[in-house]
């Protein structure tokens, strides 16, 4: 399949209605999935604790348990902003103008790049090295 940068392109999505069936294989259908993701990914949190805090020392892993809850905080933030998204996309995806739905995926991922370019830039002096000072916490970056 040729990028969609040398001309139209045919995709061919492969989708799941969800309105037709029985409505509890449908949902443990989408549901085992994600189940599983959140627990890989808790090994994978587990995974990370044990290793920053057998290898690399107790200052590592009070790092990786102070960052955590702003990790969260933003990528919870994230996930709300791109959930918005998610309703327009519906939409155009339902009513077969796959133009728009890719324009409005396009737009959210750009509204999340912005977002952790502000995060980055901006809080990261205004905000972070006060807490950094306030906390005595050594700056890394």
């Amino acid at each position: 399949m040729m990028p969609a940068i040398f001309g139209k392109v045919e995709y061919k999505y492969m989708t799941n209605n969800m309105t037709t069936g029985k409505p509890a294989k449908l949902i443990l259908q989408f549901m085992i999935p994600t189940c599983l993701g959140n627990i890989f990914q808790q090994f994978y949190n587990l995974a990370d604790s044990v290793v920053a805090g057998r290898f690399i020392g107790v200052d590592a892993l009070a790092a990786i348990g102070s960052t955590t809850s702003l990790i969260f905080l933003v990528i919870g933030w994230l996930n709300g902003l791109t959930s918005g998204f998610s309703i327009m996309v519906a939409q155009h995806f339902g009513a077969g103008k796959y133009e728009r739905m890719r324009r409005n995926v396009a737009m959210s991922i750009y509204l999340c790049l912005a977002f952790v370019l502000v995060i980055l830039l901006f809080l990261r002096r205004t905000v972070v090295r006060p807490i950094n000072q306030l906390t005595r916490a050594t700056e890394a970056f």
